[in-house]
Protein backbone atom coordinates (compact mmCIF):
# COMPACT_ATOMS: atom_id res chain seq x y z
CA UNK A 1 0.00 0.00 0.00
CA UNK A 2 1.26 3.27 -0.57
CA UNK A 3 0.98 5.47 2.41
CA UNK A 4 2.03 8.72 0.45
CA UNK A 5 -0.91 8.21 -1.46
CA UNK A 6 -3.04 7.12 -0.02
CA UNK A 7 -3.15 9.85 2.15
CA UNK A 8 -3.85 12.30 -0.02
CA UNK A 9 -6.51 10.32 -1.53
CA UNK A 10 -8.58 9.64 1.93
CA UNK A 11 -7.91 13.86 2.59
CA UNK A 12 -9.57 14.78 -0.46
CA UNK A 13 -12.43 12.13 -0.34
CA UNK A 14 -13.13 13.24 3.16
CA UNK A 15 -12.71 17.16 2.59
CA UNK A 16 -15.32 16.32 -0.50
CA UNK A 17 -12.53 17.00 -2.96
CA UNK A 18 -13.16 14.01 -5.32
CA UNK A 19 -14.63 14.55 -8.89
CA UNK A 20 -17.90 11.36 -8.85
CA UNK A 21 -15.90 9.17 -11.15
CA UNK A 22 -12.71 9.60 -8.83
CA UNK A 23 -15.21 9.11 -5.47
CA UNK A 24 -17.11 6.09 -6.60
CA UNK A 25 -13.70 4.36 -7.52
CA UNK A 26 -12.13 5.45 -4.22
CA UNK A 27 -15.48 3.81 -2.47
CA UNK A 28 -15.46 0.34 -3.97
CA UNK A 29 -11.82 0.15 -2.61
CA UNK A 30 -12.69 1.44 0.79
CA UNK A 31 -15.36 -1.66 0.75
CA UNK A 32 -12.57 -4.21 -0.47
CA UNK A 33 -9.95 -3.09 1.88
CA UNK A 34 -10.77 -2.87 5.54
CA UNK A 35 -7.10 -1.27 6.51
CA UNK A 36 -8.22 1.97 4.41
CA UNK A 37 -11.52 1.98 5.71
CA UNK A 38 -9.95 2.17 9.28
CA UNK A 39 -7.74 4.98 7.73
CA UNK A 40 -10.74 7.04 6.10
CA UNK A 41 -12.71 6.62 9.50
CA UNK A 42 -9.51 7.62 11.53
CA UNK A 43 -9.06 10.51 9.38
CA UNK A 44 -12.75 11.57 9.93
CA UNK A 45 -12.64 11.53 13.47
CA UNK A 46 -9.44 13.51 13.45
CA UNK A 47 -10.63 16.10 11.25
CA UNK A 48 -13.79 16.55 13.87
CA UNK A 49 -11.43 17.23 17.12
CA UNK A 50 -9.09 19.39 15.16
CA UNK A 51 -11.99 21.84 13.92
CA UNK A 52 -12.78 22.09 17.55
CA UNK A 53 -9.14 23.51 18.09
CA UNK A 54 -8.86 25.47 15.14
CA UNK A 55 -12.28 27.48 16.44
CA UNK A 56 -10.56 27.78 19.67
CA UNK A 57 -13.99 26.58 21.62
CA UNK A 58 -11.51 24.61 24.20
CA UNK A 59 -9.31 27.78 24.66
CA UNK A 60 -12.74 30.27 25.15
CA UNK A 61 -14.24 27.98 27.35
CA UNK A 62 -11.57 27.42 29.98
CA UNK A 63 -11.34 31.16 29.77
CA UNK A 64 -15.01 31.33 30.15
CA UNK A 65 -14.69 29.09 33.12
CA UNK A 66 -11.28 30.85 34.92
CA UNK A 67 -13.71 33.99 34.64
CA UNK A 68 -16.40 32.73 36.14
CA UNK A 69 -14.70 30.65 39.02
CA UNK A 70 -12.75 34.66 40.11
CA UNK A 71 -16.50 35.78 40.42
CA UNK A 72 -18.02 32.71 42.00
CA UNK A 73 -19.77 34.09 45.28
CA UNK A 74 -23.00 31.13 45.64
CA UNK A 75 -23.09 27.48 45.39
CA UNK A 76 -25.23 27.55 42.86
CA UNK A 77 -22.78 28.68 40.89
CA UNK A 78 -20.37 26.43 41.70
CA UNK A 79 -22.45 23.71 40.58
CA UNK A 80 -23.01 25.48 37.56
CA UNK A 81 -19.37 26.03 36.39
CA UNK A 82 -18.39 21.79 38.23
CA UNK A 83 -20.84 20.80 35.41
CA UNK A 84 -19.06 22.97 32.48
CA UNK A 85 -15.27 21.99 33.74
CA UNK A 86 -15.93 18.33 33.80
CA UNK A 87 -17.51 18.93 30.74
CA UNK A 88 -14.45 20.67 29.22
CA UNK A 89 -12.23 17.84 30.87
CA UNK A 90 -14.64 15.13 28.74
CA UNK A 91 -13.72 17.10 25.46
CA UNK A 92 -10.31 17.70 25.45
CA UNK A 93 -10.15 14.26 27.23
CA UNK A 94 -11.92 13.36 23.54
CA UNK A 95 -9.49 14.94 21.30
CA UNK A 96 -6.25 13.44 23.08
CA UNK A 97 -7.90 10.02 22.95
CA UNK A 98 -8.33 10.20 19.02
CA UNK A 99 -4.98 12.03 18.87
CA UNK A 100 -2.95 8.85 20.59
CA UNK A 101 -4.96 6.50 18.48
CA UNK A 102 -4.02 8.07 15.50
CA UNK A 103 -0.07 8.52 16.13
CA UNK A 104 0.92 5.98 14.56
CA UNK A 105 -0.71 6.88 10.93
CA UNK A 106 -0.01 10.65 12.03
CA UNK A 107 4.28 9.92 12.07
CA UNK A 108 3.59 7.28 9.30
CA UNK A 109 2.69 10.08 6.37
CA UNK A 110 3.74 13.66 7.97
CA UNK A 111 6.76 13.25 10.40
CA UNK A 112 10.29 14.48 8.99
CA UNK A 113 10.89 11.10 8.49
CA UNK A 114 8.46 10.55 6.38
CA UNK A 115 8.30 13.52 3.90
CA UNK A 116 11.92 13.02 3.75
CA UNK A 117 11.61 9.59 2.60
CA UNK A 118 9.03 10.43 -0.06
CA UNK A 119 11.07 12.54 -1.40
CA UNK A 120 13.12 9.44 -2.86
CA UNK A 121 10.54 7.02 -3.68
CA UNK A 122 10.21 8.58 -7.45
CA UNK A 123 13.68 10.57 -8.45
CA UNK A 124 14.37 11.52 -12.19
CA UNK A 125 17.37 10.21 -11.89
CA UNK A 126 16.03 6.53 -11.14
CA UNK A 127 16.80 4.03 -13.94
CA UNK A 128 15.29 0.08 -14.56
CA UNK A 129 18.40 -1.89 -13.59
CA UNK A 130 17.82 -4.53 -16.21
CA UNK A 131 18.23 -2.12 -18.71
CA UNK A 132 21.36 -3.47 -20.24
CA UNK A 133 21.81 0.08 -22.18
CA UNK A 134 22.19 1.73 -19.09
CA UNK A 135 26.20 2.40 -17.99
CA UNK A 136 24.79 2.54 -14.35
CA UNK A 137 22.49 -0.43 -14.55
CA UNK A 138 25.32 -2.03 -12.33
CA UNK A 139 25.63 0.22 -9.51
CA UNK A 140 21.81 0.55 -9.89
CA UNK A 141 21.59 -3.38 -9.40
CA UNK A 142 23.61 -3.00 -6.58
CA UNK A 143 21.55 -0.65 -4.88
CA UNK A 144 18.47 -2.88 -5.72
CA UNK A 145 19.76 -5.34 -3.62
CA UNK A 146 20.89 -3.10 -0.74
CA UNK A 147 24.48 -3.03 -1.52
CA UNK A 148 25.46 1.01 -1.28
CA UNK A 149 28.88 0.20 -0.72
CA UNK A 150 29.12 -1.50 -3.63
CA UNK A 151 27.23 0.87 -5.32
CA UNK A 152 29.28 3.89 -4.24
CA UNK A 153 32.11 2.41 -5.33
CA UNK A 154 30.52 1.59 -8.96
CA UNK A 155 29.36 5.29 -9.06
CA UNK A 156 32.45 6.65 -8.58
CA UNK A 157 33.55 5.31 -11.89
CA UNK A 158 31.68 7.57 -13.76
CA UNK A 159 33.33 10.99 -12.51
CA UNK A 160 34.94 12.84 -15.40
CA UNK A 161 31.96 11.41 -17.84
CA UNK A 162 29.19 11.80 -19.77
CA UNK A 163 27.28 10.12 -16.80
CA UNK A 164 29.15 12.42 -13.73
CA UNK A 165 25.87 14.05 -12.95
CA UNK A 166 23.36 11.00 -13.33
CA UNK A 167 25.94 8.91 -11.10
CA UNK A 168 26.30 11.64 -8.56
CA UNK A 169 22.70 11.83 -8.12
CA UNK A 170 22.27 8.13 -7.27
CA UNK A 171 25.72 7.97 -5.19
CA UNK A 172 23.67 10.72 -2.70
CA UNK A 173 20.59 8.72 -3.14
CA UNK A 174 22.81 5.66 -2.08
CA UNK A 175 24.66 7.41 0.56
CA UNK A 176 21.13 8.54 1.95
CA UNK A 177 19.47 4.74 2.06
CA UNK A 178 22.97 4.11 4.01
CA UNK A 179 22.26 6.38 6.89
CA UNK A 180 24.97 8.59 5.64
CA UNK A 181 23.65 11.82 5.76
CA UNK A 182 26.69 14.13 5.79
CA UNK A 183 27.82 12.70 2.82
CA UNK A 184 24.61 12.81 0.56
CA UNK A 185 24.40 16.60 1.38
CA UNK A 186 28.04 17.05 0.54
CA UNK A 187 27.23 14.72 -2.75
CA UNK A 188 24.42 17.13 -3.91
CA UNK A 189 25.60 20.14 -2.82
CA UNK A 190 29.10 19.26 -5.30
CA UNK A 191 25.89 19.53 -8.36
CA UNK A 192 24.41 22.92 -6.88
CA UNK A 193 27.23 24.49 -6.57
CA UNK A 194 28.78 23.33 -10.08
CA UNK A 195 28.90 26.42 -12.36
CA UNK A 196 28.26 24.23 -15.68
CA UNK A 197 25.87 22.27 -14.36
CA UNK A 198 22.34 21.93 -15.99
CA UNK A 199 19.12 23.86 -14.24
CA UNK A 200 17.04 20.47 -14.17
CA UNK A 201 20.22 18.42 -12.35
CA UNK A 202 20.36 21.77 -9.70
CA UNK A 203 16.55 21.86 -8.75
CA UNK A 204 16.61 17.84 -8.54
CA UNK A 205 19.93 17.83 -6.04
CA UNK A 206 17.68 20.90 -4.72
CA UNK A 207 14.54 18.40 -3.93
CA UNK A 208 16.75 15.44 -2.94
CA UNK A 209 19.06 17.75 -0.62
CA UNK A 210 15.82 19.13 0.57
CA UNK A 211 14.88 15.66 2.01
CA UNK A 212 18.67 15.10 3.93
CA UNK A 213 17.82 18.16 5.47
CA UNK A 214 14.57 16.81 6.75
CA UNK A 215 16.14 13.36 8.07
CA UNK A 216 19.00 15.67 9.56
CA UNK A 217 15.71 17.62 10.96
CA UNK A 218 17.31 21.13 9.77
CA UNK A 219 13.74 21.94 8.87
CA UNK A 220 14.79 25.59 7.71
CA UNK A 221 17.19 24.70 5.25
CA UNK A 222 14.78 22.13 4.29
CA UNK A 223 11.32 24.42 4.07
CA UNK A 224 14.08 27.41 1.93
CA UNK A 225 15.11 25.17 -0.80
CA UNK A 226 11.45 23.12 -0.82
CA UNK A 227 10.01 26.87 -1.07
CA UNK A 228 12.28 27.84 -3.71
CA UNK A 229 11.32 24.94 -5.95
CA UNK A 230 7.83 26.12 -5.31
CA UNK A 231 7.88 29.12 -6.53
CA UNK A 232 9.83 28.83 -9.58
CA UNK A 233 8.87 26.87 -12.87
CA UNK A 234 10.34 23.57 -12.37
CA UNK A 235 9.93 19.76 -12.96
CA UNK A 236 9.67 19.44 -8.96
CA UNK A 237 7.37 22.66 -8.10
CA UNK A 238 4.09 21.02 -8.12
CA UNK A 239 5.67 18.40 -5.39
CA UNK A 240 7.39 20.64 -3.57
CA UNK A 241 3.74 22.58 -3.33
CA UNK A 242 2.35 19.49 -1.65
CA UNK A 243 5.42 18.61 0.74
CA UNK A 244 5.30 22.01 1.95
CA UNK A 245 1.07 21.79 2.31
CA UNK A 246 1.92 18.63 4.58
CA UNK A 247 4.58 19.74 6.28
CA UNK A 248 2.87 22.85 7.33
CA UNK A 249 -0.48 21.25 7.85
CA UNK A 250 -1.57 20.84 11.58
CA UNK A 251 -1.12 16.71 11.49
CA UNK A 252 2.51 17.15 10.66
CA UNK A 253 2.54 19.32 13.81
CA UNK A 254 1.38 16.42 16.20
CA UNK A 255 4.34 14.52 15.00
CA UNK A 256 7.22 13.94 17.18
Amino acid sequence: MNNSNNTDRIEAYVMDNMTSQEKIQFETEINNDSELLSQVNLYKLEVQALKLLERQQLQAQFETWKKEKQQDTGATVRTFKTRNYLQILSIAASFLLLVVAGMGWINTNYSNDALADSLFENPMARSRADQSSDPLAEALEAMAEKDFERAITLLNDFDGTLFATKATLKKGEAYYQKGDYEKAAATYQKIVNSPNEQPTNINEANWLLAGVYLKQGETTKATALLSELATTPNMRQQEANALLKKYQSIWHRLTW
